[in-house]
C-alpha cells in the first residue's frame, strides 16, 4: 500500500500452529491442527521510504519447522528487494518468531546477518530484558552475537526519533518490547 511517501508491504510467512512446546510447525489449509495448538500468522513488513529500505521485525527464519529465511527473502524479491537492499531492520523484541530471521546459518554452530548492509536496531534494555527462557532466549542470544561481532547491531535507550521512524517503548510483552512509528508528513502508520 502507498501512505504517504511511504510504501508498505506485507511478507507473509504463513499460518504455523503453536503449541506449549513453542514449536512453530508450517499449517497448510484444510490439515487439521495439532492438538493442543493455536493457529499464529507470522508478518515481517517492509516499508520504502525516499531515502531507505526498511524492514520491521524479520520473522521466524530458521526458528520454523523444516524451513530458514527463504521465505522472508522470496517475499523480499517479489517486491524487488535484495538482502544488501535492506537499510535497517527494526526490531520490535527479540523474541525467535519476530527476530529469527535477522540471522542464517552458514554451517555447523556458525550464522551471518541476513541482511549484510543493514544496520539492525532494538531497545538496548532488550538485550537483558526478562521474558526470554529456552528456544527464545538461546535465539536472542545467537542474534545479538552475530549482530554485534559483524558490526551491525544499533540499540536505542527508549523512546526515540529517528526522523521518518520513531520508537516508543511500550514493554508488556517482553521488558523493553516497542513499537515503531513511521511519518510520513502529517501522516503516521504504526
Amino acid at each position: 500500500m502507498t501512505y504517504g511517501d511511504l510504501e508498505i508491504a506485507a511478507l507473509p510467512e504463513g499460518r504455523f500452529t503453536v503449541g506449549l512446546d513453542k514449536r512453530f510447525v508450517p499449517h497448510a489449509e484444510g490439515d487439521p491442527p495439532r492438538p493442543g495448538t493455536l493457529f499464529i500468522s507470522v508478518t515481517p513488513f517492509l516499508v520504502r521510504t525516499p531515502e531507505a529500505t526498511l524492514l520491521i521485525d524479520t520473522g521466524l527464519g530458521s526458528w520454523a519447522e523444516g524451513r530458514g529465511t527463504e521465505f522472508l527473502l522470496e517475499g523480499l524479491a517479489a517486491q524487488g528487494v535484495t538482502p544488501e537492499a535492506v537499510d535497517r531492520v527494526l526490531l520490535s523484541h527479540l523474541h525467535f518468531d519476530h527476530a529469527g530471521g535477522a540471522i542464517s546459518p552458514v554451517g555447523p554452530g556458525a550464522w551471518r546477518p541476513t541482511f549484510p548492509d543493514a544496520d539492525y536496531v532494538v531497545q538496548g534494555p532488550e538485550t537483558t530484558a526478562a521474558g526470554y527462557h529456552g528456544e527464545s532466549e538461546r535465539a536472542r542470544d545467537l542474534v545479538l552475537e552475530t549482530l554485534d561481532r559483524e558490526g551491525q547491531l544499533v540499540t536505542v535507550e527508549g523512546d526515540a526519533d529517528l526522523g521518518r521512524v520513531s520508537f516508543e517503548v511500550t514493554g508488556g510483552h517482553t521488558g523493553a518490547h516497542q513499537i515503531v512509528r513511521l511519518h510520513s508528513g502529517d501522516l503516521q502508520a504504526v
